[in-house]
């Protein structure tokens, strides 16, 4: 397994619901294997796998859900 870590700056998290809500869907997402929502700083981290989901999957499921998502430095 290679493990890795992603971070996002989410434009429009609107609080608690959307995190709640990015949470279960990348948590059942396969080759993800940790998410953590910041909704102070607007930001996800998720830990996955990459030999199965890459950065741009990640964030292309953020965008189906509605989110728009650029890579943050810290969160």
């Amino acid at each position: 397994m290679d493990s890795q870590h992603a971070y996002f700056s989410i434009a429009n998290l609107n609080g608690t619901r959307g995190a709640v809500q990015i949470m279960q869907q990348l948590n059942t997402t396969p080759g993800v294997l940790s998410v953590q929502v910041s909704i102070r700083r607007q930001q996800v981290a998720v830990q996955y796998d990459a030999s199965g989901i890459q950065q741009p999957q990640i964030r292309q499921k953020l965008s189906d859900m509605g989110y728009q998502s650029s890579t943050a430095l810290s969160f």
